[in-house]
């Protein structure tokens, strides 16, 4: 497990040196530096210090009892190098056992006599080394958080879609049923007009259930494929009263793994719905092209705009442009999103994402 410092806490060295005057130099040019030192004379008192958690271990080869390369040894079988970066510390002339400590897993060295510069210099290029695998290793933590919650998102998406359409459309298919039974039924012309009113309500719900049903679920990017889907969105646009959809769409996307598609799907989905209730668009245009195993993606409106600079990813999310979301969906498959507008001059959404044709993900 990594074990990474706090900003509450400094930088944590484990000496381990059994001689005196070596060991109180190596303590005070960690202090010097920064660094907050823990000392040890022999094995058994580091194996107690190893449970203050240090950061960094500077092991001298030759110990009394068990040796320095023992311990190395006993440090690899529970932390990896770039978890706890030890630096072993050798006589000038003792090439073999230097040889054999860097096999063992030592992360580097330094030579007696001590040249305190070369010290600090070796100990500082480990605490940078380890703070860049850490920064790594969090965002593939992150990377992998965000292919989850996208992942969840559109499990849920699916599963609300199902509910609509197999709950809730039948039982307004049950229920207009049963209207047009009492229609037949009913000879009193009040009546028939308040369940003619109750029909044509039943019936507008029930549109708008199917229509939510299949923005939910994208059955034609199932079906048909990504340029048709495309298609779809820009004639719904239009028959909802948004703007003009012009689509220009590479064959190329039709081999796109699924995840890809649904990422570009949702985010072109969001962007019109962006340009019809935020930006008043009139017209939209969607151009995805692929060039040197990059995907590229533009979406250009010629809507109202916003100062971009003045609001935060906050008010973005909680105003309803959704570019939080958008993003979050892109990087989750390695992608990127940059977006240009100012007031009066429409908006535009440029997504990259690396992709080697052929390789599904």
């Amino acid at each position: 497990m990594t074990n990474l410092p706090s900003s509450e806490r400094p930088f944590r060295v484990l000496v381990v040196e059994d001689d005196n005057d070596s060991r109180d130099i190596l303590i005070r040019r960690m202090a010097r530096a920064g660094y907050a030192a823990i000392a040890a004379a022999v094995v058994d008192a580091a194996r107690i210090a190893l449970s203050q958690e240090p950061d960094l271990v500077l092991l001298d080869v030759m110990l009394p009892g068990t040796s320095g390369l023992d311990f190395l040894r006993e440090i690899r079988t529970h932390h990896a190098l770039t978890d706890l970066p030890v630096v072993m510390v050798t006589a000038l002339n003792d090439s073999e056992r230097l040889a054999e400590a860097l096999g063992a897993g030592a992360n580097d060295y330094v030579t007696k006599p001590i040249d305190v510069r070369v010290l600090e210099a070796r100990v500082r290029t480990q605490v940078a080394l380890k703070e860049v695998m850490a920064l790594k290793r969090d965002e593939a933590v992150k990377k992998r958080l965000l292919e989850h919650t996208v992942s969840a998102r559109e499990e849920e998406r699916l599963h609300l879609s199902r509910e609509l359409h197999d709950d809730t459309a039948q039982r307004l298919t049950s229920l207009l049923i049963g209207l047009d039974a009492l229609r037949r039924k009913t000879t009193q012309k009040d009546h028939l007009t308040r369940i003619q009113e109750l029909v044509r309500q039943a019936e507008a719900t029930m549109s708008e259930v199917r229509r939510l049903a299949q923005g939910l679920r994208p059955a034609l990017l199932e079906e048909l494929g990504f340029k048709v889907a495309m298609e779809q969105l820009a004639e719904e646009s239009v028959k909802n009263g948004g703007p003009k959809v012009g689509v220009h769409v590479t064959p190329i996307c039709e081999t796109l793994p699924w995840s890809y598609k649904v990422a570009l799907f949702r985010v072109v989905q969001e962007a019109i719905n962006n340009a019809r209730k935020h930006a008043k668009a009139e017209s939209v245009s969607i151009l995805v092209q692929y060039d040197a195993d990059t995907l590229r993606a533009v979406i250009e409106d010629d809507g109202v705009g916003f100062d971009f600079r003045s609001v935060t990813d906050t008010s973005l999310e909680s105003g309803g442009l959704g570019l939080v979301g958008m993003r979050e969906r892109l990087q989750a498959i390695g992608g990127r999103l940059e977006v240009e507008t100012s007031p009066g001059r429409g908006t535009a959404l440029s997504i990259e994402i690396p992709w080697a044709q052929g390789v599904a993900k």
